[in-house]
């Protein structure tokens, strides 16, 4: 009977073998998994944030409600972005 048991498990295919694991282990990953969670959402927030506000107009920024996307998305901000930066290098320091 130990010969039958032995040939069926290495029959099964792997995929369907399930390893029993400790429940502490398991509470473990889960806990990892949450804290991975979280921290992609603290890091990718502000650069979302950062991105979408590039095409939003001054007034959509400080508006509230908060707009996650922008309404009217433009391209304006880019050239007085590199303006301002032009003028601050010239700037005696």
């Amino acid at each position: 009977m130990a010969v039958t048991n032995d040939l069926e498990r290495v029959m099964t295919p792997v995929a369907t073998r399930r390893r029993s694991q400790p429940l502490s282990l398991l509470l473990w990953r889960i806990a990892g998994y949450g804290a991975l969670v979280i921290a992609v959402v603290t890091i990718g927030l502000p650069v979302y944030w950062t991105v979408m506000a590039a095409f939003k107009t001054s007034r959509e920024i400080y508006s509230l409600p908060v707009t996650w996307w922008p309404a009217n998305p433009t391209l304006n901000n880019f050239p007085a972005a590199w303006e301002v930066s032009a003028i601050c290098s010239l700037l005696p320091q």
